[in-house]
């Protein structure tokens, strides 16, 4: 079963989701999504702002700010990857991943994807 709609996505967008929801289980599902796009179109003027930005949100987890249901506001740091059990993530490795932007095709030859997997007790 394929893993995205077309060779222009870079992300494995349901993994991305999946894992979010369970290394932070006590998000709103609307912070989460806040998140994900913000992992999906880092900031950045430059390849290295964007580059910079994205290292920043997979070590030190991405900030967001929300209405709680009490009505107040609140930041959250959403942790994207478990660095306190590396072996809670799945690691995967997919040969030869082709992404093709602006008519460019580019085949890496080894793309690694982490992910927490499911039924994680962290």
């Amino acid at each position: 079963m394929a893993e995205r709609c077309d060779y222009g996505e870079m992300v494995l967008t349901q993994r991305l989701r999946d894992g979010l929801m369970r290394l932070n289980p006590d998000l709103p599902a609307e912070v989460l999504g806040d998140a994900y796009r913000k992992l999906t179109r880092p900031e950045g003027a430059d390849l290295f702002q964007r580059n910079h930005a994205m290292h920043r949100m997979l070590v030190d987890g991405v900030t967001v700010e929300y209405r709680a249901a009490q009505g107040d506001n609140r930041g959250a740091q959403v942790r994207v990857l478990d660095f306190d059990d590396p072996e809670n993530n799945d690691w995967l490795a997919v040969n030869r991943f082709a992404v093709v932007e602006n008519r460019r095709s580019r085949r890496p030859d080894v793309v690694l994807f982490i992910q927490r997997p499911a039924g994680s007790s962290h």
